[in-house]
Parts: C-alpha cells; sequence; structure tokens
C-alpha cells in the first residue's frame, strides 16, 4: 500500500468536497473498532446518503488504494466553535498568541 500521507499531498482536493471540514491521517474504524489499517479520514458535518450526493461530490472509498473512512463530526451535544468560552464577552476570552518558538 502507497504511504497514505503521500497519497493524501496528491489529493488535497479531497478537502474541498462540500460537506468535509478536515481531512487527515489515522486508523480506519469498521462498526465502532479500530482496524489498526493507515487510512484518509474525512471529516463532514453530517453524513449524507450516495444517492443524496451528486457523483462528483461523493468520498471515494479509496484512493491509490489507501482506503478512506468517513467521519461525522456532529451531534445532539456538540456544535462546531461553541464553546463555554465562546459564549463569554469578547473582551473575557483568552487569546492565544499564534506562531512558533525557537
Amino acid at each position: 500500500m502507497a504511504d497514505p500521507q503521500e497519497v493524501l499531498e496528491r489529493h488535497l482536493e479531497l478537502r474541498s468536497l462540500p460537506n468535509v471540514l478536515n481531512v487527515a491521517i489515522a486508523s480506519k474504524w469498521i462498526d465502532g473498532k479500530d482496524t489498526g489499517i493507515p487510512s484518509i479520514v474525512v471529516y463532514v458535518a453530517k453524513k449524507k446518503s450516495l444517492r443524496a450526493l451528486k457523483k462528483v461530490d461523493r468520498v471515494p472509498s479509496e484512493v491509490e488504494g489507501v482506503p478512506v473512512d468517513v467521519i461525522e463530526l456532529s451531534s445532539p451535544d456538540f456544535k462546531l466553535g461553541d464553546t463555554a468560552t465562546s459564549r463569554l464577552p469578547p473582551g473575557v476570552q483568552r487569546r492565544i498568541a499564534g506562531g512558533v518558538r525557537k
């Protein structure tokens, strides 16, 4: 099998598919169990049926022989960008300094 990271770097178009939030390399999960198989993981806001998607908008099941796993990042208790800190007034929120220190 090809190196998953190299394959992902050649297929950055996965990030531009509708509903895709992020793409990473991780183990493939089947029926709630970690298979230990390295895969490209596509994180989506909401999984949709194949019939609800145009063919060009579908996440492939594999890319260059590397399996692709689709993980839904939504639940009734989780909203992107909604945290206890984000609900505080802006003047009270802690700021995070960006960049890298050497």
